[in-house]
């Protein structure tokens, strides 16, 4: 597991919009723009299911997911690997509504944890016209 950093963590949650690749049954990719993710503990990112078939579907079969967050004003960010669990009951459900509840999410039924087994720096430079 990778220990998610202090920076991590305020990216994660100042941004919330983590951008999720999961891959299909025929291999295809993929990605899904979550506004709702967070870091749930210190390896551990979450973020909630809806209105999301596809990742749903493709979580159950293939587990591996790496999620983009970054700042588009800094132009900086995170990407993290790792291995995705799906929840629909249960204490980790109960802390995830009770954490979107302070963020303003409400009508959460499923959740997805992911432990975070990677996570690498990214950066994109800033063009000039």
């Amino acid at each position: 597991m990778t220990t998610l950093t202090e920076d991590m963590k305020s990216l994660v949650n100042t941004q919330k919009m983590g951008f999720v690749a999961t891959v299909s049954s025929d291999g295809s990719p993929n990605l899904s723009p979550k506004g709702t993710t967070l870091t749930f503990d210190d390896e551990t990112l979450v973020f909630s299911l809806i209105n999301s078939d596809n990742t749903l579907t493709n979580l159950k079969s293939n587990p591996k997911v790496e999620i983009n967050v970054v700042d588009p004003q800094e132009q900086k960010g995170f990407k993290f690997s790792g291995d995705a669990t799906i929840h629909t009951e249960g204490e980790q459900l109960d802390k995830a509504v009770s954490m979107y509840k302070d963020n303003g999410v409400t009508n959460i039924n499923t959740i997805v944890l992911v432990k975070v087994n990677s996570a690498v720096e990214l950066a994109s430079p800033k063009y000039d016209a």
